[in-house]
């Protein structure tokens, strides 16, 4: 029986990428509809809008807890988060690069969400599918190296 105890890191981890995997999930349900079907349904969008909104926030605090407790680290904004989990090689800094935008799209839907375009929500889906899922493989195979340690 292993008797080391989980750092507090691992299990906030853990709880985040549960909600990143909810958040996959959801969207590829939300995926399955036709592109007609998704602008006739405000439900449907605000589900969508909604996913990628908790799924983006869940990255965001993997990164900013990541940097914080291993690398004694602050940031100032999410895009912040994203350029420094590459500076400290949590991630590809090609991935970094490929998903900089994320946190944007996120304060746009928070703060700006008057000029949300159900398109740009439309569109993201996919894309937020396969980047989400990429992010939480990252984020526990660094837990499970640095736990190793």
């Amino acid at each position: 029986m292993n008797t080391k105890q989980l750092d507090p890191s691992t299990e906030t981890i853990n709880e985040r990428v549960a909600k990143i995997d909810e958040a996959i999930q959801e969207l590829k349900e939300i995926n399955l509809a036709s592109r007609e079907e998704f602008f006739a349904d405000k439900t449907l969008q605000y589900a969508a809008l909604y996913a990628l909104i908790m799924g983006i926030e869940a990255i965001c605090d993997i990164g900013n807890h990541l940097l914080s407790y291993y690398f004694g680290r602050g940031v100032k904004t999410y895009k912040d988060i994203i350029t420094s989990l590459a500076e400290v090689e949590v991630i590809p800094q090609e991935f970094a690069k490929k998903t900089e935008k994320m946190p944007d799209f996120r304060n746009l839907a928070i703060h700006v969400y008057l000029k949300i375009d159900e398109n740009e929500i439309y569109k993201y889906i996919p894309l937020a599918i396969e980047q989400f899922a990429e992010y939480a493989r990252h984020f526990l195979k660094f837990i499970e190296i640095n736990n190793q340690k």
